[in-house]
């Protein structure tokens, strides 16, 4: 989103706070400094109201509800929500709010952790942002060894972003907290407090296919310009139908390569649908190593380098519209995050730490000293102990459905996150399906039409039933569309069976054409005086990787998503 930071100054004698970036907006006092900035349309700021001298910046992009519409917040729905936590924070979109008075900040965001706020206090001043590359320019904080653990032992090496995630709310940096779910933080001169309400699906009756028309053709009804991310695939389907079903203008891009049955679906339904459509390649908004820098700048540690083409492709098509829809999180409604998922449902009803370790627990061969890996190692279990203990009886809900209430408290942080506050100065980023009270039908519609896609096609043929005629795609696979998703899974399976995977080759690639990056980075002074890397070990790898051992791949690559993301 639009960025915010602050400076809450403890001494009275202090020394003047200057702006790092442009602003849009500030507010000052002797004890308070804050500058906002980014993109108009994802910052508001005004004086809060009835109270004088006292200002609110709101980022991102946050939707009311009314029932089961949806609407943007006018100026008169800002006095009623300020005026009750309850209803601030039961805000759908992404977005981080502040109220800074003379001597105070109060901040909230929203109830999935889309948005967050980092602070970091020290001797004479806390410090605030809700952007990483301003929290280590102004504080450069070191790691936490025992928090990182939650991180490596979940995350690493980092093949698939969209599935692992730590088990934790916390910050892996030393000093530096956070926001969680549904957060507030109090930041005041005598110091931090900060409370945060682990996600729960709200157990309303809700009309799930009127709420999920209307979150899709909000943007519409508010006047914006909007483009769809458009594949084969089922998710983005539904949006579209009811899109074109209230015959609403949008435009339409695909991105990654036309070789594929994932392309030529997509291409198919734009042209016999009319859709403006624009397809994106490598070619043009591959930035290499310069970019893939700046993507593990933005988002920190964890990440792929490999999975840059976001910071190339989005500032194109930001040129074109207002807000960019995709159908990411769809798969919830089709259980389609882990086979362990639906492995779940014949296994024992009872689901705690030991279960989600079975499932997420990684120990991926490292380059750190071993105090730093007995560090690591107990900060993991104590992570996942103490928030497995939070998590409701498994008893309640189905076992799969148990695992998906666990990746909504944690894994959407982790996810969606640390990308929103740079994408937020470009465009909107709309995602229909990743919003609270979407999602939380998801725990009342049943398993069984689920696995089905019962929602999926049912919004389709309501809508717009043409799209029934054009067939499901997942890469270079595609089958009728009829054809439920268990099939094409094993259809897909078979498909790729024996073949080298893309991502993996990616991986290859990459490092190897920024080889000379790469021992330019491990000559780098943060990397030769880390004391919690095992110098010699990592020399064994970048050599061995290099010298044709290709079993040092995804050890590199850990390296490089640590080094570049600290």
């Amino acid at each position: 989103m639009s960025w915010i930071y602050g400076f809450l100054h403890k001494e009275q004698e202090h020394a003047p706070a200057t702006a790092l970036r442009e602003t849009l907006a500030e507010y000052h006092s002797p004890a308070l400094d804050v500058f906002a900035g980014g993109h108009p349309q994802t910052l508001q700021s005004f004086d809060y109201p009835g109270k004088k001298g006292v200002k609110v910046f709101v980022m991102g992009n946050p939707i009311l509800r009314s029932g089961d519409d949806y609407s943007y917040p006018t100026a008169e729905d800002w006095t009623m929500l300020l005026a009750s936590e309850a209803r601030l924070q039961a805000l759908d979109g992404h977005w981080l709010l502040l109220i800074a008075n003379r001597q105070a900040v109060v901040a909230y965001n929203d109830s999935l952790c889309k948005r967050s706020l980092y602070i970091h206090e020290d001797e004479s001043r806390i410090f605030f942002t809700s952007d990483l590359e301003l929290l280590r320019q102004v504080c450069r904080p070191s790691l936490d060894m025992h928090l990182f653990g939650a991180y490596w032992h979940s995350i690493f090496p980092p093949l698939v972003a969209t599935s692992n995630f730590p088990p934790t709310h916390k910050s892996c940096y030393k000093d530096v907290q956070m926001l969680g779910t549904g957060g507030k933080a109090e930041i005041t001169r005598s110091g931090l407090k900060m409370s945060l309400k682990l996600w729960n699906p709200d157990t309303q009756p809700m009309d799930l296919e009127r709420r999920m028309a209307n979150m899709t053709l909000l943007p519409f009804r508010a006047g914006k310009k909007v483009t769809l991310g458009l594949s084969g695939g089922m998710d983005i389907r539904p949006l579209l139908a009811i899109i074109l079903g209230a015959k609403q203008q949008v435009s339409a891009v695909h991105t990654g390569s036309d070789k594929i049955s994932d392309y030529r679906v997509a291409a198919s339904i734009a042209k016999h649908l009319r859709i403006p459509f624009r397809f994106l390649s490598p070619e043009d908004y591959g930035g290499g190593w310069d970019q893939a820098c700046q993507y593990l700048a933005r988002r920190g540690l964890g990440f792929n380098p490999v999975n840059n083409d976001s910071e190339g492709y989005y500032p194109i098509i930001n040129k074109d519209c207002d807000f960019f829809m995709t159908g990411y999180f769809g798969e919830l409604y089709r259980f389609r995050f882990l086979p362990a998922y639906l492995a779940s449902v014949v296994k024992s009803r009872r689901m705690n730490y030991r279960a989600l370790a079975r499932i997420f627990y990684r120990d991926p061969p490292s380059f750190f000293v071993p105090d730093a890996r007995r560090q690591m190692q107990q900060g993991y279990w104590s992570e996942l102990k103490e928030n497995a203990a939070l998590m409701p009886p498994s008893k309640d809900m189905p076992n799969p459905m148990w695992l998906h209430l666990f990746f909504v408290r944690y894994g959407l942080r982790r996810i969606i996150m640390p990308g929103m506050s740079w994408l937020d100065t470009l465009l909107v980023d709309h995602m229909p399906w990743l919003q609270s009270s979407i999602i939380s039908g998801h725990w009342s519609y049943g398993f069984v039409r689920q696995l089905n896609e019962g929602l999926h096609r049912r919004l389709v043929k309501r809508h717009c039933p043409a799209l029934e005629v054009f067939p499901i795609s997942l890469g270079d696979v595609s089958a009728p569309y009829s054809t439920r998703q268990i099939p094409m899974k094993i259809k897909t399976w078979l498909h790729y069976k024996g073949k080298p995977l893309l991502d993996l080759n990616r991986n290859y690639i990459f490092m190897r054409e920024n080889k000379a990056h790469i021992l330019e980075l491990r000559q780098d002074s943060a990397t030769r005086n880390d004391p919690v890397i095992d110098q010699k070990r990592l020399d064994e790898v970048i050599n061995g990787f290099y010298n044709g051992d290709n079993s040092q791949a995804n050890t590199l690559l850990s390296y490089l998503s640590y080094a570049l993301g600290k």
